[in-house]
């Protein structure tokens, strides 16, 4: 197990991510990049809508920050427009497939990387997972939801609010 985490790695990931991602919805620039599909090799981008047009919730618009052993994020089609990730394949393994409940996509610390993190961000919500980060964009949801495992840490970086468990979750319903 590892340790608990401090005010000053909460302090840093948001810096970092907020830097990354500052007005990103999950477009490729540095070493952060959007964790979606290629648009242009769609086969057929005029029946897709675009994520812009997409519903969505205004859950994660505040600035954030989400700490945990393992986090898991479950959303309806454009969810992957909305994350951005740090990506490096010394450290992390990334596996993408589709499944028949959606897009699957799975990010896990190597087990030789010894205290790699996975860091990501969910519209202003900064991620940090310790050992795996799963996104499932899936087929017909309607709501948003984050779920958090293993000495979970979420703070308000505004309000200073905060919340500790061994799981947390968090669900931003999707007007229709």
């Amino acid at each position: 197990m590892r340790t608990t985490i401090d005010s000053r790695t909460v302090l840093s990931t948001v810096l970092l991510l907020g830097a990354a991602a500052c007005g990103s919805t999950g477009g490729k620039s540095g070493g952060a990049h959007g964790t979606g599909r290629d648009e242009s090799a769609a086969t057929n981008a005029s029946a897709t809508p675009s994520p812009e047009t997409l519903p969505w919730t205004d859950a994660f618009s505040k600035s954030t920050v989400l700490l945990a052993e393992q986090v898991r994020i479950e959303g309806p089609q454009g969810l992957i427009s909305h994350i951005a990730s740090i990506s490096d394949p010394e450290e992390l393994d990334r596996t993408e497939k589709a499944t028949p409940e959606g897009f699957l996509q799975v990010i896990s610390v190597k087990p030789e990387a010894h205290g790699a993190e996975i860091k990501a961000q969910l519209d202003r919500l900064a991620i940090v997972a310790l050992d795996r980060l799963t996104i499932l964009e899936k087929v017909g949801a309607t709501s948003v939801v984050v779920m958090a495992k293993g000495d979970a840490y979420w703070a308000d970086t505004q309000s200073k609010e905060e919340k500790r468990g061994d799981t947390l979750r968090f669900e931003g319903k999707i007007a229709r």
